[in-house]
This record gives structure tokens, C-alpha cells and sequence, in this order.
């Protein structure tokens, strides 16, 4: 459930995401080889994982058959 709902995101909070989540790359790599500033950085990833929360709250409600 995971994999879909991290691939429901937009490509680039996608790739921030499981790059530093699932291949734990630093930081500064993921800027470096994204065209990043360190500020868009965190931006992007703040946003992404409140957007994957949110996704999947709701796809798990979905799937277990709570409607709030």
C-alpha cells in the first residue's frame, strides 16, 4: 500500500522522497544531482511527506471501509 501511494505522488516529491527515505542519500547529494538549494530541499520533502500522510490516511480508509 505504500509503494502505490508513493507512486500516486508528483515524479519529483516522489524521487526526493524515496531517495532519501528508502536509499538514505544525504542531503546534499539529493540537491546536488536534483538542481536543489538546500531550502527547496526541505521544502519539497515537508510538503511530499505531509501530501503522503494525507494520501494514505485516506487510502487506507478507503481500503479497510471507513468513510469519516
Amino acid at each position: 500500500m505504500a509503494l502505490r501511494v508513493l507512486n500516486g505522488l508528483p515524479k519529483r516529491d516522489r524521487e526526493v522522497l524515496a531517495r532519501f527515505y528508502l536509499e538514505e542519500q544525504p542531503p546534499d547529494r539529493i540537491c546536488r544531482e536534483m538542481g536543489l538549494t538546500q531550502t527547496q530541499f526541505r521544502l519539497v520533502k515537508s510538503r511530499a511527506k505531509a501530501r503522503f500522510g494525507e494520501l494514505g490516511r485516506t487510502r487506507f480508509a478507503r481500503h479497510v471501509g471507513f468513510r469519516p
